[in-house]
């Protein structure tokens, strides 16, 4: 299968692609579909970065369109070299996740479940708002192979990924709010910018 069959099948086929994965018997073919596919989001990123600084400016607190174009290239390309390395130690968190709730598959049948449900991400993460829809994407496509590739139930392999999600959601939340409330009785609007 080539690598336009195989992003097909994740995107609209992932019961029949996340049940037949296990026939890659190495993590190479994954590595490979992730070294391609991260490259392709970064080079579009720092496309759409070039061609439309004005409207990230809104999201940073610097204006973007007056620093040339290496300067914001150069941390897609760190990231993305930064990516590689990390793909292994996230697919470790991931492996060690599941071993928890006794997921009985070697590290690289986590690695692929990791690298193969980011595939919206991939595709789709690089473009502004659609991005979110392509986060949520991969967070589907992580329960699924879960549970077409560890044999967990539905309701299991949803609620493993998904009571953490909102617990650290709700943290981070309370976080921002303490941060936004302590701006405030210090006289500071953190909606207002500094510069």
């Amino acid at each position: 299968m080539n690598l336009i069959e195989k992003v097909k099948q994740i995107l609209f086929s992932p019961n029949t692609f996340f049940s037949d994965v296990e026939k890659e018997r190495r993590l190479n073919k994954a590595f490979i579909f992730f070294i391609i596919l991260s490259a392709f989001s970064a080079i579009l990123s720092s496309i759409i970065l070039f061609f439309w600084r004005n409207a990230y400016t809104m999201f940073f607190p610097i204006d973007l369109s007056v620093m040339p174009y290496k300067d914001l290239a150069w941390p897609l390309l760190t990231g993305f070299l930064i990516s590689i390395p990390l793909s292994f130690v996230s697919a470790g968190v991931l492996y060690i996740w599941l071993k928890i709730f006794k997921g009985k598959r070697p590290y690289r049948e986590a690695y692929k479940l990791y690298v193969y449900s980011k595939t919206p991400n991939f595709i789709l993460g690089w473009i502004p708002i659609i991005n979110l829809l392509s986060w949520i994407y991969s967070f589907v496509l992580l329960i699924i192979g879960t549970h077409k590739m560890y044999k967990f139930s539905g309701l299991k392999a949803t609620l493993i990924y998904l009571i953490p999600t909102i617990i650290i959601s709700f943290i981070v939340l309370i976080f921002l709010l303490i941060a936004v409330a302590f701006l405030f009785s210090a006289g500071l609007d953190p909606l207002q910018p500094t510069f």
